[in-house]
C-alpha cells in the first residue's frame, strides 16, 4: 500500500513539475466550477487543465485496485459478481478523476453514480448469504426492490434539484444497512471476519477526514486539511476493496464460490484452504496461502 501512495505522489509531482501554470484568460478551463459538493483544495492552483489537482491523481487508486481485482478474479475464474464489483470499482475511479478534474456537476455524476451501482454490486455478491437477500425469499424480493427504486428516484432527484444531501444521505444508508446485514450474519471464519471489520474501520475512520476537511475549509482554507480527501480516496478504497474479499469469503463459505483456478478436489471439504487460496491470490490485502497476516 505505502509502495503505491509514494508511486502516485511521485506522479504527481513529476507532473506538476512538467507541466506550466497557464493562467486563466477566459474562465476556467472546463467552465465555472458548479459541483454540488466543493472541497479544500484550490482550483486550478497546480495547472490550467485540472481544477483539483492531487484530489484528481488520488482518485487514480481505484483505478490501480480495480483493475488488479479484475485480472486476479478472472485468473482465478471467480463468479462474475466479483469481477462486476471490481468493474464498478475502476469505474468510479476514472469518473472520480474527472469529477475531481473539472469540478463540474456532469463530472460529479460521473463519480458519485458509479458509488450507488456499487452498492448494488456488493449486495448481489451476497446474493443467497443472508434472508434478506435471498431472490427467491419474500424478504430478497423486498430488499432488491426497495434498494433498487430506492437509487433510481435518488438519482433522478439529485440531477432534477443538485441538492448534495440526496445522494449522501442515500449512499449513507445503503451502505448502513450492508453493515447491519454483515453484524447480522458475521462469519465465524477469521479472515472473513477480518475484512469485514477492515472495511468498516477504513470507511469510517475515511469518513472522519472527510468531514474534518470540510470543517477545517471554513477556518483555514488552503492551509490546515486542504489535502484530506486524499485519505478519504485511499481509505475508501481499501474499504470497497475489502468488501470484495469479504464477499469472496461468503461465497466460499455457503458453496457459491465457482471452482477456481489450482482448486484441488479435496479443497472443497476444506473451507480454510479454500478461503486461504482466493484471498491469498490479491495483492492488496494482508494474508498469505497459509492465512498467516502479512501486517
Amino acid at each position: 500500500a505505502a509502495r503505491v501512495v509514494a508511486a502516485m505522489a511521485a506522479v504527481g509531482a513529476m507532473a506538476a513539475a512538467s507541466v506550466p501554470y497557464v493562467p486563466e484568460t477566459d474562465g476556467p478551463f472546463w467552465g465555472k466550477p458548479d459541483s454540488a459538493v466543493t472541497f479544500c483544495e484550490k482550483n486550478y492552483d497546480v495547472v490550467f487543465f485540472i481544477a483539483e489537482f492531487m484530489n484528481s491523481i488520488s482518485s487514480l487508486i481505484y483505478v490501480i485496485f480495480g483493475i488488479e481485482g479484475i485480472i486476479r478474479s478472472i485468473h482465478l475464474n471467480l463468479n462474475p459478481s466479483t469481477i462486476g464489483c471490481f468493474v464498478v470499482l475502476t469505474v468510479i475511479g476514472f469518473g472520480s478523476t474527472i469529477f475531481h478534474a473539472t469540478m463540474r456537476f456532469w463530472g460529479e455524476l460521473f463519480d458519485e453514480i458509479p458509488m450507488l451501482l456499487l452498492c448494488i454490486a456488493f449486495l448481489i455478491a451476497q446474493t443467497s448469504t443472508h434472508y434478506l437477500l435471498t431472490s427467491t425469499t419474500l424478504g430478497g424480493m423486498i430488499t432488491y426492490s426497495l434498494v433498487v427504486i430506492s437509487i433510481a428516484l435518488g438519482i433522478y432527484l439529485y440531477i432534477q434539484f443538485h441538492v448534495y444531501s440526496i445522494f449522501l444521505d442515500l449512499f449513507t444508508g445503503i451502505t448502513v444497512f450492508g453493515i447491519l446485514l454483515g453484524l447480522s450474519s458475521l462469519p465465524n471464519n477469521y479472515m472473513a471476519r477480518w475484512y469485514f471489520w477492515a472495511t468498516v474501520v477504513s470507511i469510517v475512520a475515511g469518513k472522519i477526514f472527510w468531514e474534518i476537511e470540510q470543517k477545517l475549509c471554513y477556518v483555514s482554507p488552503y492551509i490546515i486539511g486542504n489535502y484530506f480527501h486524499v485519505i478519504w480516496h485511499i481509505l475508501s478504497c481499501y474499504a470497497a476493496y475489502f468488501w470484495v474479499l469479504y464477499t469472496c469469503c461468503l461465497q466460499v463459505e455457503f458453496g457459491l464460490m465457482n471452482r477456481f483456478k489450482g482448486m484441488h478436489p479435496t479443497d472443497d471439504a476444506n473451507l480454510e484452504h479454500r478461503l486461504r487460496k482466493v484471498c491469498s491470490a490479491f495483492f492488496f490485502q494482508p494474508f498469505n496461502e497459509r492465512g498467516k497476516s502479512l501486517l
